[in-house]
């Protein structure tokens, strides 16, 4: 009887010799004195650099390299750099079909426009200021209401 084929899982490219350069140095003249964590900051960066390369940024890849050369100008460990990177596009893609019930797309749509008029350069912070916007919306709407039915029952 032949033994089952094992099944072979694709191994994601190892982490190229100059990242690991960089990311030993930083590790070492974070901790000088402490190899067990130099050795958990190593890992714990390389893990990210892996994680960034693994991201799908499906229809959006033309602007991973933006994205990274943002994130990189924030941080300097690859985790935190993949953590950034992976905010950054889940805000885009939540900011591409972001709506509200109640408020009409061209609000929305002028709200998208003045979060990035704003200054608000990553689309994490966009989201947060139109989401800050919907809420203040939200509360007038409620108030009105509010305001018409006190006004009926009176």
């Amino acid at each position: 009887m032949a033994l089952p084929r094992p099944h072979t899982v694709p191994q994601p490219a190892p982490v190229p010799d100059d990242v690991l350069d960089e990311i030993a140095h930083r590790a070492k003249e974070n901790w000088p004195d402490d190899t067990a964590q130099q050795r958990r900051a190593m890992r714990c960066e390389a893990a990210g650099w892996l994680r960034l390369q693994s991201l799908d940024f499906g229809p959006q890849w033309p602007l991973s390299s933006a994205f990274i050369a943002s994130a990189r100008r924030s941080f300097d460990a690859w985790h935190e750099v993949a953590l950034c990177v992976e905010m950054e596009l889940q805000a885009l893609r939540r900011l591409q079909r972001l709506s509200y019930p109640g408020i009409g797309a061209g609000i929305v749509a002028a709200w998208k426009r003045q979060a990035r008029e704003a200054g608000e350069e990553f689309h994490a912070g966009q989201l947060e200021w139109i989401e800050r916007q919907a809420r203040k919306y939200q509360r007038l709407l409620d108030a009105g209401r509010t305001a018409r039915v006190s006004a009926s029952c009176g």
